[in-house]
């Protein structure tokens, strides 16, 4: 049985067995506050964009940092991506990113999830 974090409002928010499958890979209620704060969906959907255009390049840096055992570079890709990926609502896309640096979980998880953050944040934009 697969322990999870739930929260009331979202459900299954995450998922605590590393497999890298979250229901809800993306929390769409801090893009809609970030649209509340800013007043303007058409600018936090193009942040969304330019999340989306870097996200391979940071999580195969991180990877290749990782396999290149180039501690400071995974590090610097790390912290990029959780800056970026927690602004989206992508928590657990960071935590993972963080968890692959230290030797917590595997790329393909870790690309399975950024697969899933892709698809879900497609579909926020898809919907405005």
């Amino acid at each position: 049985m697969t322990a999870a974090r739930r929260d009331k409002n979202a459900g299954v928010i995450d998922d605590d067995d590393n497999s890298g499958v979250a229901a809800n890979p993306v929390d769409v209620r801090v893009l809609a506050v970030l649209v509340d704060e800013i007043g303007d969906r058409a600018i936090v959907a193009s942040v969304v964009e330019a999340f989306l255009g870097e996200l391979d390049l940071r999580v195969d840096g991180i990877i290749d940092a990782v396999t290149a055992a180039d501690a400071a570079a995974a590090h610097r890709w790390a912290h990029t991506l959780s800056s970026s990926a927690r602004m989206v609502g992508a928590a657990r896309l960071a935590e993972m990113g963080s968890a692959v640096e230290r030797g917590e979980a595997t790329p393909e998880m870790f690309r399975l999830l950024a697969a899933q953050v892709r698809d879900a944040l497609l579909a926020w934009g898809a919907t405005g």
